[in-house]
């Protein structure tokens, strides 16, 4: 029954990272129109929610006040509608979700028996597979819910909501231990010391299956650069286990800083490749309606919170 109101999630977010530009990333709408968004509520509400200064977002009084407004009423409506389920719902309903591989050890193991305590009336139907068969399965109804980097090509996705979790950026993964050494730069945008390509193609790599996305980039990037493929020397089939290589001083490999972050791994340094930043964005992606089930939604929200959590926790150093 119950969904989160977009304006509260717009203003939340902005208040969370005190501005529209990274906001506008995460909630897949242009700044632009999230501007218009802010100017067009505090006409409507006859209020200032935020107190600009440059580029910096600042919640005032006024806007403190209509997030805690927005976060009782989102409580009563929860509060409803589970007792309204509590009280109606005779037979178990099922909850189908997909995820990828490098999800499977966080969900499994903190989320999923967590929910199922609480909601023991409700049947999640659990499958694995590359985030690929997983957006074809969702759109084909296969599937209620799924995690996702990739985007739906050329699909029709109206009747698909997201809802983001966290983004980063590719890079190169080094062993804590290595006896490599490379001499790195630092250039605007890019989140850790960034690498030259010949010198990455010095480097022992340890690649995912043939034509697996990180593998594939970093591919490209090399024979665009300098016309040189990626010295590949170790070939695995799991992203976990790509990372226990290289925590092992087998190697180096291309991966998503946040799945390094989630994989718990601490003993890895992050280094920076790209004539530009890649930036990758890991999120939920469901049929429209499946909102409507507040046991649902508070699925959605705890994957949200418990991977945020992780990646939090576990930030790795970049030197």
């Amino acid at each position: 029954m119950i969904k989160m109101r977009k304006d509260y999630t717009y203003i939340q977010r902005i208040a969370e990272y005190g501005g529209l530009t990274k906001a506008a990333d995460e909630l897949f709408v242009s700044v632009p129109a999230l501007s218009r968004f802010v100017k067009n509520k505090e006409k409507e509400l006859g209020v200032k929610l935020f107190q600009r200064n440059g580029k910096t977002f600042q919640l005032t009084y006024a806007g403190q006040k209509y997030l805690e407004t927005e976060e009782q009423i989102q409580t009563l409506w929860r509060n409803f509608d589970n007792s309204v389920q509590n009280h109606t719902q005779g037979l178990k309903t099922t909850l189908k979700i997909g995820f990828p591989l490098s999800l499977g050890k966080i969900l499994i193991s903190k989320i999923i028996p967590r929910f199922e305590k609480k909601y023991p009336r409700i049947s999640l139907y659990a499958y694995e597979d590359k985030v690929v068969v997983l957006n074809r399965l969702l759109l084909q109804g296969k599937l209620d819910l799924i995690f996702t980097m990739k985007e739906f090509e050329n699909k029709d996705t109206s009747n698909i909501d997201i809802f983001p979790i966290v983004s980063g950026q590719i890079c190169l993964i080094a062993p804590e231990r290595t006896s490599t050494v490379v001499e790195t730069n630092y250039r605007p945008s890019f989140s850790y010391p960034w690498l030259k390509p010949k010198t990455i193609n010095k480097l022992p790599l340890i690649g995912l299956r043939q034509h697996s996305f990180f593998r594939e980039h970093i591919k490209k990037y090399l024979l665009t650069t300098i016309a040189q493929e990626p010295n590949i020397q170790v070939t695995l089939s799991t992203i976990e286990h790509v990372l226990l290589a290289v925590d092992s001083n087998i190697g180096w490999t291309p991966m998503v800083d946040f799945l390094v972050y989630l994989s718990g791994l601490k003993h890895l340094k992050l280094y920076s490749f790209g004539s530009q930043p890649y930036q990758m964005n890991l999120v939920i992606a469901c049929n429209k309606g499946i909102t409507d089930s507040s046991a649902n939604l508070e699925f959605i929200n705890l994957c949200i919170n418990k991977i945020r959590k992780e990646v939090h926790k576990n930030g790795i150093k970049s030197n």
